[in-house]
């Protein structure tokens, strides 16, 4: 544990080998360049006092419902290199969805932290139906023996709820209910898209709802000082991935500035409780 709130940076990957993204790109970036780049991002997270980094194939869009081989192994080199060369917490979060490859890898990386997109309800996607998948990320936390937690997207960005009756206060609740020995850190809040944040009134009940089933709360999209700002007293962790690079743009480079920024209004808006 630090005294710091949970601040956590998503690292988007390049387009990993394997991917059509990597295949057609004029100038695909080498495994090695990718992996180079995500030690050198997170190293500029912990200077600026971030407590963790996500490690994301952000690049391979459009994704597949289970990401290929190649995107596994580098997210897994990467998490390790990472790992050995800062004292940041390393998860990682495979798209689509991916439970069961995510702890895995993870474990083999000596990260503590996966991030799932449909854990406990399915959601209609552009990649195809994807999820639930709390069965899949138990038993694949046993197959490793255990020691990997789970960020749990509820009502995930690009995508909508498979059924008619579906609400967020739902979701939140199945999952406390539901999932027996997983260790599930909390639940990670999105707007409708990347880079969109989530309304406030949704911010609050859906906050009221993890809060009532001991589950913290994480901003994970749509991150920026002026949302922090609005938001504080409703989320006890932020997931970052698309303000703090160049022009604000998902998979752009880190701005130092921007990184900075939001480190300082996070303290600000969550105060010293948290941390990992």
């Amino acid at each position: 544990m630090t005294g710091r709130p949970d601040l956590i940076l998503v690292i988007h990957l390049p387009p990993t080998p394997g991917a059509p993204s990597y295949t057609l790109a004029p100038r695909p970036t080498p495994p090695g360049g990718a992996v180079e780049r995500a030690v050198a991002e997170a190293r500029a997270a912990e200077e600026a006092g971030y407590t963790g980094v996500i490690i994301e194939n952000y690049g391979d869009a459009p994704y597949p419902p289970r990401p290929h081989p190649g995107a596994v192994a580098l997210a897994a080199i990467a998490a390790w290199e990472v790992a050995r060369s800062t004292s940041l917490e390393v998860g990682l979060s495979l798209l689509r969805n991916a439970p069961r490859e995510a702890i895995q890898a993870a474990a083999a990386a000596g990260a503590r932290l996966v991030r799932v997109n449909a854990l406990c309800a399915p959601r209609v996607t552009p990649e195809g139906l994807v999820g639930p998948s709390l069965r899949e990320a138990a038993e694949a936390l046993a197959s490793v023996g255990g020691g990997v937690e789970v960020l749990a997207d509820v009502d995930v960005k690009h995508g909508l709820p498979a059924s008619p009756g579906y609400s967020v206060e739902w979701e939140i609740a199945e999952c406390a209910h539901r999932r027996g020995p997983l260790r599930l850190r909390g639940v990670a809040l999105t707007g409708p898209r990347t880079g969109e944040p989530p309304a406030r009134g949704y911010v609050e009940a859906a906050s009221r709802a993890a809060r009532a089933h001991g589950l913290r709360v994480y901003l994970a999209s749509g991150a920026s000082p002026g949302v922090l700002r609005g938001l504080a007293g409703l989320i006890d962790g932020v997931v970052v991935g698309s303000y703090v690079r160049s022009g604000g743009r998902a998979g752009a480079p880190l701005d130092p500035r921007r990184l900075r920024a939001l480190a300082a209004a996070a303290r600000e808006a969550l105060g010293g409780g948290g941390g990992v």
